[in-house]
């Protein structure tokens, strides 16, 4: 690796960005995911950053405005069955539940 080389911007996906955690934590490099808000990212290692909320503090807020806000007694949710579709469920369900 370039000694030069500080900082990644990108990858912007939560799944990639803490598939490719490791090495960027190996290196030393920043890894710097603009848009990664899956709950595990920032805890991947010391090198990790992202510029967004995580999950836990989005779906936390908007399970509390779905149903304080709106009045929703019952919801439905379709999200991809990936880690961060799947992350999301589990966060909004556990606060709507609550």
């Amino acid at each position: 690796l370039d000694d030069e080389v500080l900082i990644c911007f990108g990858p912007f996906a939560s799944t990639v960005a803490i598939a490719v955690a490791p090495v960027f934590e190996k290196a030393g490099i920043t890894e710097c995911s603009p848009s990664a808000s899956h709950v595990d990212f920032e805890f991947q290692g010391e090198y990790m950053v992202t510029g967004s909320n995580n999950q836990d503090y989005m779906q936390t807020e908007f399970a509390k405005f779905v149903y304080e806000d709106l009045g929703l007694k019952t919801t439905g949710m379709l999200c991809l069955n990936d880690d961060v579709g799947n992350n999301t469920i589990e966060v909004f369900t556990k606060e709507y539940e609550a």
